[in-house]
């Protein structure tokens, strides 16, 4: 009894590993054969377009112009500073002056002869009041200012290298997720007919479970292999296209 039961193990775990083998086969082609990966990879933009397009969209770098021309706005502010210590005062004034410009006397009679006139006032005067203080750290303050607004630009500069650097590094990583992609079809290419090879020799009784199993886990592994690669190219891409905020990949 023991010896049967042990064959029918044998026989259904032959039947299994065919069946797996068949099932788990997948008629992969090179990368630029694939429609899948293909789709990912063949509307990369050129490095230029990407990296122009990174410095168009990058949120830093607009927030960092942003405080350059803050600075320079208080740059004009100190500048014209002293205008605020400039007073101009004038005045106008509308009146009526009545009088009596003269007295007659007829008849025992004295008679007031009036008069009345209009007439505009006006005047101004222009005060400047400036702090002795002011007076000598306005060359200071004015002189700090203009080496806040070229650190702000150096700081530009250093933003738009490392930006550079970003895309750089990450168009290069894609190529090598590419390329990396590729190695992996061709293992996986290999492995399947590997399979197909050893289910045949298995029938034929050339090779033993053993045998068919190892290469059954081999071509389990290349599978598992490609589908990490395929998604590593997929994130490469992604974090490339975030980064630049070229959107090129398909939907």
């Amino acid at each position: 009894m023991m010896k049967v039961s042990t064959i029918l193990t044998f026989l259904l775990l032959a039947v299994e590993l065919a069946s797996f083998g068949q099932a788990k086969t997948i008629p992969v082609k090179p990368l630029k054969k694939v429609d899948s990966t293909e789709t990912q990879f063949r509307f990369l933009p050129p490095l230029d377009a990407l990296i122009d397009s990174a410095l168009r969209h990058s949120p830093i770098l607009k927030l960092q112009d942003g405080q350059i021309e803050i600075r320079q706005i208080e740059l004009a502010r100190k500048r014209k500073q002293w205008l605020e210590y400039l007073n101009v005062e004038a005045y106008g004034q509308y009146t009526n002056n009545t009088g009596i410009t003269s007295s007659t006397f007829n008849s025992g009679v004295y008679t007031d002869l009036n008069s009345n006139s209009f007439q505009w006032r006006y005047g101004g005067g222009v005060t400047f009041k400036y702090p002795i203080f002011n007076l000598f750290s306005r060359g200071k303050d004015i002189k700090m200012a203009k080496k806040e607004i070229q650190v702000a630009s150096l700081q530009r500069d250093v933003l738009i290298k490392d930006l550079r650097k970003t895309i750089i590094e990450l168009y290069n990583q894609a190529l090598l997720q590419h390329s990396l992609l590729e190695v992996k079809i061709g293992a996986l290419e290999t492995s399947s007919v590997a399979v197909r090879l050893g289910e045949l020799d298995f029938r034929n009784s050339k090779i033993n479970v053993s045998d068919l199993s190892k290469i059954a886990d081999a071509h389990m592994k290349n599978q598992t292999e490609y589908e990490q690669a395929l998604a590593a190219l997929r994130l490469s891409l992604e974090m490339l296209q975030e980064v630049s905020g070229y959107y090129f990949l398909p939907n």
